[in-house]
């Protein structure tokens, strides 16, 4: 595969502060110029998380270019090294995988992952990012520089209808595996805006050790990979731990998913119309329900001021990971009417009637751990083994399964979080709410039933 010219007159040059110079064919600028690819830059990609690092401001335009641009280096690696011509993938099928790194995350929701968690109402956002490629202008932008949109959607969320063949398996995993575009480009940006010292990759290195697994099918590494992955799986878990589910950030999290959903189950709001907005369309369109009254106004208002609210009870996942808790996060009409339920029993414990979103659950994704499932190939393989040995065997490395042990135990906490206000115990004294709810389900945790 040629390497790209950077003083090229048929590329656009944009500068970014992780990678530098990323290089883009200029033929391609009306696809990213339309608006679903614009609309990105109104995308957060970290959400609420400014509110607890103000440097997370970057959108999820800026990743996008990244994934694009990190996605070019992995196919120019494979040139190098002779995969892609084994693979017998053309530059049709490379043009193919780059656009689908451009394009991921064109289906994402304002504030990302938190409307996506409310399932009844939004599908998963590949599935809306999907849809765009093959239903929007950015179908037209494709075919105009002469890549097929169906490959493209492909590459991003394999079609279950169609059975796609050996190169296009390959192509759709290139870009999901435990060290893809997408991981190598948020891990180090969200660390970077973020200030946090976890996310320092060797990623060049890494991905001068990718190999076509013997099957064709998917990448493996060298063993001149195995300390750059185990550096990548270190900083995901660490930036679960301190970023992506900072104890703040969860609790703005529940803020921001009940406003939604109360905009849509009490307030008539069209899911449809929530979908494609920009993080501060989607905040003034709450603040405006019932001319600012609503719950959904206050919820979002609070936001902004960043009066947020504060922890009541923390479960460790470990031992509450499943049964009723993962009804609350596959049905959030459930995790609501348990919201509501126990701001009715707290209010006659705290002499005042509370509202019925003054208590909230957050509860993780359950199903959100780091990767580590892939082939590495030494030069000399260790005694008694055959390439391509596991990564988490003995011989390699244990450090994912141990992280994954303490992502599941330590890391996936399950918040009960409530209003931060002064309030009566039925003493008469005067204690915050969540004092009084550490007390009494502390005392006789089966009365509330929680998790």
């Amino acid at each position: 595969m040629k390497a790209i010219d950077p003083f090229s007159e048929s590329h656009l040059i944009i500068r970014d502060p992780i990678w530098g110079d990323i290089l883009i064919p200029r033929k391609w600028k009306p696809l990213l110029l339309c608006e679903q690819v614009q609309r990105l830059r109104g995308v957060s990609q970290l959400g609420t998380a400014s509110l607890v690092y103000p440097g997370a401001t970057h959108s999820r335009f800026q990743h996008s270019l990244g994934v694009y641009h990190v996605a070019s280096l992995l196919v120019e690696e494979l040139g190098k090294n002779g995969d892609l011509a084994k693979a017998e993938l053309d530059q049709g099928d490379v043009e193919a995988f780059r656009a689908a790194a451009l394009l991921h995350d064109i289906g994402q929701y304002p504030y990302s992952h938190n409307l996506e968690a409310l399932r009844p109402y939004f599908k998963a956002h590949e599935e809306v990012t999907t849809d765009l490629i093959l239903h929007s202008a950015v179908k037209e932008k494709l075919e105009a520089v002469g890549i097929d949109p169906q490959k493209v959607a492909n590459i991003i969320s394999p079609d279950g209808a169609h059975s796609l063949d050996r190169k296009n398996v390959l192509l759709h995993n290139m870009l999901d595996n435990p060290f893809d575009p997408d991981k190598l480009d948020y891990i180090v940006r969200d660390a970077y805006y973020c200030g946090v010292p976890y996310g320092y990759i060797d990623t060049r290195r890494l991905l001068r050790s990718a190999r076509l697994s013997e099957d064709g099918t998917h990448i493996a590494i060298t063993d001149k990979g195995i300390a750059p992955i185990e550096s990548l799986i270190f900083s995901l878990y660490m930036m679960y731990r301190n970023v992506y589910w900072h104890h703040a950030v969860c609790i703005a999290n529940a803020m921001v998913t009940r406003a939604v959903q109360d905009a849509i189950e009490d307030h008539g709001v069209n899911p449809a119309t929530l979908a494609r907005l920009r993080d501060s369309q989607l905040v003034e369109g709450l603040k405006q329900i019932e001319n600012g009254k609503s719950n959904s106004a206050e919820l979002v208002g609070r936001l902004e001021a960043r009066d947020l609210y504060e922890r009541a009870l923390v479960f460790q996942p470990g031992r509450f990971r499943r049964g009723r808790v993962g009804l609350y996060e596959e049905n959030p009409k459930a995790r609501k009417e348990k919201e509501k339920e126990l701001c009715e029993k707290f209010s006659p414990l705290v002499q005042s009637g509370l509202r019925n979103y003054d208590i909230l659950l957050h509860i993780p994704f359950l199903d959100r751990a780091p990767r580590f499932d892939m082939e590495v190939y030494f030069r000399q393989p260790p005694e008694g083994r055959r390439n391509p040995v596991p990564f988490d065997s003995m011989e390699v490395s244990l450090l994912g399964p141990a992280l994954v042990h303490n992502f599941e135990n330590q890391t996936k906490k399950i918040r009960l979080v409530c209003v931060r206000e002064v309030c009566n115990d039925t003493t008469g004294k005067a204690c915050m709410l969540a004092e009084v709810i550490r007390e009494r389900v502390r005392g006789r945790p089966a009365d509330f039933d929680i998790v």
